[in-house]
């Protein structure tokens, strides 16, 4: 009887134990801070649908598009972003200005308390220069996203086909620093 009790007593530890190191586990790759291209969230942050556009293998540039929402209690803005896919890579903003496409580099991105910021082909984006390697549809890409008050966020982003970017070029497209 003895032994049935040492025994009893063991296999309850080694499940709690087990139990344990789920909690663990589970702890560890929820807090790693990188997620795949569905949505994501981390803590007041919530990136949803990242994805990068993929272009021809001689194009010297992408761009990666999503929707950032900030269910914090105060403003937030995304102040830089990074990625091995790129030599460089900054924050932009494409609008029509007198019938020309402009592309213009920000500082920050706003995310308003309770709102979101839509990062999406013809307007605010993340530019992608001096590209390290092929942007092949259906692959996945890291990029690391750095906020003004949130802690930074890694995204997985799904390379794909975008349509074009919406409104006229009106003959030309303007990127200015």
């Amino acid at each position: 009887m003895n032994n049935i009790n040492q025994f009893e007593k063991s296999l309850s530890k080694a499940i709690l134990m087990i139990v344990a190191l789920l909690g663990l586990l589970l702890t560890a790759v929820t807090t790693g801070n990188t997620f795949a291209s569905e949505d994501t969230h981390m803590g007041e942050i919530h990136v949803m649908d990242a994805w990068v556009r993929a272009v021809p293998g001689n194009a010297p540039a992408t761009a990666a598009f999503m929707t950032i929402g900030n269910m914090g209690k105060m403003d937030d803005a995304l102040v830089k972003a990074e990625t091995s896919l790129g030599k460089r890579v900054e924050l932009h903003l494409s609008q029509m200005k007198n019938g020309m496409m402009e592309m213009n580099q920000v500082a920050e991105i706003a995310l308003p308390k309770g709102g979101h910021a839509e990062l999406k082909p013809g307007g605010y984006h993340v530019m992608i220069m001096g590209l390290t390697g092929p942007t092949k549809p259906g692959t996945e890409v890291e990029i690391k996203l750095t906020f003004r008050h949130a802690p930074p966020v890694t995204i997985k982003a799904v390379i794909k086909e975008g349509k074009p970017m919406e409104g006229k070029m009106g003959g030309g497209m303007q990127h200015n620093h």
